[in-house]
């Protein structure tokens, strides 16, 4: 067993060895892009701030369901 772990570890290293990082010229583009993706989260913070409200009224109506069980449950065992 610890070969075969061994193994996988060895091979996964000389895998991850073998990629060519990326030529300087093709590293500046991403660089750029980079304040643009900054911005994004930002801007979907608020949306999520925004459904937190529905999700914390979506507990109390599925307690109502589970109640109406446990009632039903409580009218059969006293049958």
């Amino acid at each position: 067993m610890f070969r075969l772990v061994a193994l996988m570890f060895i091979a996964m290293f000389a895998f991850t060895a073998c990629e060519e990082p990326a030529p300087a010229e093709e590293a500046a583009p991403a660089e750029e892009a980079a304040p643009a993706e900054e911005a994004a989260p930002a801007e979907e913070a608020a949306p999520a701030e925004e459904a937190a409200p529905a999700e914390e009224a979506a507990p109390a109506e599925e307690a109502a369901p589970a109640e109406e069980a446990a009632e039903g449950a409580e009218e059969a065992a006293a049958e």
